[in-house]
C-alpha cells in the first residue's frame, strides 16, 4: 500500500464520525495532519431531532455533522472493492466501535460498509485516502479495513496531544486497540445511521432459510469530464479558510467570465480570497481601491494632457486592463466609489461590454476583452460610513453575489496556528473564544455595531506568539478598537470582560 506522506499538505479537510453510545456520536476534524477539533452530537429528545456542539450549528441550528447522521441511504455497497465508488466523502458516521464503520456519501446518498478481512488502516492511512485522490487506486488494490475502535483511539490521542496522526504515540494507541477478527460483521439496524432501513438491503444471513439471489450486475455510470474550474486546488486551511461552495462559485465564475460581489463583514478576507483564488486558477489580476477614488473618470477611463506637441491622452490602468483577455479586475470596496463611478462601469460590465474614453482627443469606446471577470468587494445592507447602497440595477450586472463570513471556530483556530508561527494551540483557542462571544452578542444581541474580525485575532496571535502577555495583546488588538462610551455598558467594559472570562 502507498504509504502517506504527511510532509505534503492535505488538499482537504477530513471530517471522521464515531457513534460511541445510542443516538450519541463524536466528530473529529482532521486538518494538516491533526486532529484539531471534537464536536460532540446527541438526540434532543425534547427537540426532537439530533443537535450538536459545533458553532455553525449553534448560529444557523444546522451543521454538516447531523446531516451526515441524518442522512438518507438508498443504497449498500460492501467490501473493499467498492472503496474507490464510495472515497469522496463529507465524513463517516454510524459506527458502533469493535464493530464495523460505516461511510456515508451525502452527495450520491450511499453507504459504504467495509468488511474486516484485511488489515487494519491507520488513520494517516485514511487521512491520506479521503484527502489525496490519487492514492485511491492503491490502497484499493492492496486492501484494508476500517477499525472505527482503532481509528477512534488514534483521534483522541492525536486531539489530546495536538500531534501528528502519523505520530508514534498515535500509532501505537491504535495498535493497542484489538484488531478485528470476524469474517462478516453483518449489518445491525442500531449500528447505523437513524435513517437507514435494513431491511430490504442487507444481505441475507447464512441462517436464513430463503436461497440468497443473485444480484444483478450494475452497468457502470459514464461520467462526464470534470470542468477545469472543479479541479482547481484549495488553499492550506490552516493559512487561508475558504467555505467549499464559496470557492466553487468563485472559480465557476471567473472561469466563464462572470461577474461577482463578495460581501460580509469586514476583515472576513474577501480581497484575500481574491488574490488567493485567482492565484490557484493561474489568473491574471489587477486590484482597484474604489474607495480611494476620488475623481472616478481619471482613475477608471484616463487622462488628457496638453504638450508642446499638442493634446496627448494617457489611458488609466484600469482601461489598460479591461482589454487584456480573461483578467480578473478587482474592484476593492465598491459600496465607497460613488454614483460616479457607477455609471462608468454599467456599460462595461453587461453585455455592451464597452468603456467610453469621453477624455481622449477623438473619444471612441474601449471593449472588454474576452472572459474578463469582475470581481467586487462590497457592504451590502450593513451601515458603514461613506458606503453608497448599489441599486438594481448595478447589482444585477453581477451573476453571482457571495456572502462570506469568518471561519468556523475550529477551522478558525487552525488558521490562527498555521499562521501565527509560535503560538500555543490553548491561546489559540482562547482567542477564538473571545471573538466567538462577541460576535454573538454583537449579532444576536446587538450589543456592539462591529465584530473581531479574523485579521485582528491574528494580529492579537502574532503578538502573543512573539512573547507579548496575552491580555496586552488582547487590549491593542482588540478593547482599544470599540467604543468606550457608556462607561460601566460601554462596548470596551464588554469586551474587557470577555477577555477576562477567557470567551
Amino acid at each position: 500500500m502507498k504509504k502517506p506522506d504527511t510532509k505534503r499538505e492535505m488538499t482537504k479537510p477530513v471530517v471522521l464520525g464515531f457513534k460511541v453510545a445510542d443516538r450519541q456520536y463524536r466528530f473529529h476534524q482532521i486538518v494538516g495532519w491533526k486532529s484539531r477539533t471534537e464536536f460532540r452530537v446527541e438526540y434532543d429528545t425534547d427537540a426532537g431531532r439530533y443537535v450538536c456542539d459545533c458553532v455553525k450549528f449553534r448560529l444557523a441550528s444546522k451543521c454538516e455533522h447531523v446531516d451526515m447522521i441524518e442522512a438518507e441511504i438508498r443504497d449498500l455497497v460492501r467490501g473493499p472493492a467498492d472503496w474507490v465508488e464510495t472515497h469522496d466523502m463529507h465524513g463517516w458516521a454510524g459506527a458502533e466501535p469493535m464493530e464495523m464503520v460505516a461511510v456515508l456519501d451525502q452527495e450520491a446518498n450511499r453507504m459504504g460498509v467495509l468488511e474486516d478481512t484485511l488489515p487494519d488502516l491507520t488513520l494517516a492511512d485514511v487521512c491520506w485516502l479521503l484527502s489525496e485522490d490519487t492514492s485511491t487506486d492503491s490502497i484499493r488494490d492492496a486492501g484494508g479495513v476500517l477499525n472505527p475502535s482503532r481509528l477512534y483511539a488514534e483521534a483522541q490521542t492525536a486531539e489530546a496531544g495536538n500531534l501528528l496522526v502519523s505520530h508514534r504515540d498515535v500509532v501505537a494507541a491504535g495498535k493497542a486497540v484489538e484488531p478485528l477478527d470476524s469474517p462478516d460483521p453483518g449489518v445491525d439496524e442500531d449500528m447505523v445511521a437513524p435513517d437507514f432501513k435494513p431491511g430490504d438491503l442487507a444481505p441475507t444471513k447464512p441462517d436464513d432459510p430463503k436461497p440468497e439471489k443473485p444480484k444483478p450486475k450494475k452497468k457502470k455510470a459514464i461520467r462526464k469530464p470534470v470542468p477545469a474550474w472543479k479541479k482547481v486546488p484549495k488553499p492550506d486551511p490552516n493559512v487561508f479558510w475558504v467555505d467549499d461552495k464559496v470557492w466553487m462559485k468563485f472559480q465557476y465564475c471567473i472561469a466563464n467570465g462572470k461577474n461577482i460581489i463578495l460581501t460580509g463583514p469586514a476583515g472576513s478576507g474577501k480581497s484575500e480570497l481574491t488574490y488567493i483564488a485567482t492565484k490557484a486558477a493561474e489568473r491574471a489580476m489587477e486590484a482597484f481601491n474604489m474607495g480611494a477614488t476620488t475623481e472616478p473618470r481619471t482613475a477608471l477611463i484616463g487622462k488628457t494632457e496638453l504638450t508642446e506637441k499638442g493634446t496627448h491622452f494617457e489611458p488609466a490602468r484600469f482601461a489598460l486592463a479591461v482589454q487584456k483577455p480573461e483578467m480578473v479586475v478587482l474592484l476593492d470596496e465598491l459600496t465607497r466609489a460613488g454614483p460616479d463611478a457607477y455609471n462608468i462601469l454599467l456599460p462595461l460590465m453587461d453585455r455592451q461590454g464597452f468603456l467610453p474614453l469621453d477624455e481622449s482627443e477623438g473619444g471612441g469606446v474601449v471593449k472588454k476583452a474576452d472572459g474578463v471577470s469582475f470581481v467586487a468587494t462590497a457592504n451590502l445592507g450593513m451601515t458603514y460610513v461613506g458606503c453608497e447602497p448599489l441599486d438594481t440595477a448595478e447589482k444585477q450586472r453581477f451573476a453571482m453575489i457571495i456572502d462570506m463570513d469568518y471561519p468556523p471556530k475550529e477551522a478558525e483556530t487552525g488558521v490562527l496556528l498555521g499562521r501565527c508561527k509560535g503560538l500555543k494551540k490553548s491561546h489559540a483557542e482562547r482567542l477564538v473564544n473571545i471573538a466567538d462571544t462577541q460576535r454573538r452578542l454583537a449579532r444576536v444581541e446587538r450589543s456592539f455595531k462591529e465584530e473581531i474580525s479574523t485579521r485582528m485575532l491574528i494580529e492579537a496571535g502574532e503578538a502573543v506568539a512573539a512573547g507579548m502577555d496575552f491580555k496586552d495583546a488582547c487590549e491593542g488588538a482588540f478593547v482599544d478598537y470599540f467604543s468606550s462610551e457608556g462607561g460601566d455598558n460601554s462596548e470596551r467594559t464588554q469586551i474587557r470582560q470577555i477577555i477576562q472570562k477567557g470567551g
